[in-house]
């Protein structure tokens, strides 16, 4: 298992214990499938979709950066609007 599926791994089950959310209300959160969801936590699921991640990140309130180890600010940092004129 790498170092960011691992993290990701980790980072779910702690912030689904923290937020008391159950796999399966994550999975209903999420719109990701309980098995899909399974596979990632058992670490069958090598290479989860961006999709998925976002999904995931956007259900937990966290950034994919934070979910994937890469950021330790759990903070979603929303693009700004492009300036008229």
């Amino acid at each position: 298992m790498s170092d960011s599926l691992k993290a990701l791994v980790d980072t779910v089950q702690k912030l689904c214990l923290e937020k008391s959310i159950s796999i399966n209300k994550l999975a209903k959160l999420s719109g990701i499938t309980q098995s899909t969801l399974d596979s990632i936590l058992k670490g069958k699921s090598l290479n989860p979709t961006m999709t998925t991640l976002i999904c995931l990140a956007d259900a937990l309130g966290v950034s994919v950066d934070f979910l994937l180890g890469r950021s330790e600010s759990p903070k979603v940092h929303k693009p700004r609007k492009p300036q008229e004129g």
